[in-house]
């Protein structure tokens, strides 16, 4: 699943069906028999959806362990482990500085 455009284009067709069953299920005339329909195409999607995600996971694998950025401070090309994601900052290996991975909202 390498192809970033595939993985975007499988979520949206999950997005789409998963919007059309909602619709169904909260359809006012709806018959009751219909539940186990909606019931199966939901855990269908679901399905689907970790099928994605267990592909995304294997492919985050094969990438490594750690993610390349440029530190604002000395403009060096790093990289620091993808947990440091998490925790919204990291130390430049190179100049040491603290440098924001992410905007705080």
């Amino acid at each position: 699943m390498n192809n970033k455009n595939r993985v975007v284009s499988r979520l949206r067709a999950l997005e789409q069906r998963a919007q059309a069953l909602r619709q169904q299920a909260n359809a006012p005339q709806r018959p009751r028999d219909q539940d186990s329909v909606l019931w199966m195409s939901s855990l269908d999607i679901i399905g689907e959806l970790l099928s994605v995600v267990e592909q995304l996971a294997a492919d985050r694998i094969n990438v490594g362990e750690e993610m390349p950025f440029a530190c604002p401070h000395c403009h060096s090309s790093v990289a620091v482990p993808y947990e440091a994601v998490t925790q919204a900052a990291a130390r430049c290996p190179a100049c040491g500085e603290t440098v924001l991975l992410a905007n705080p909202t």
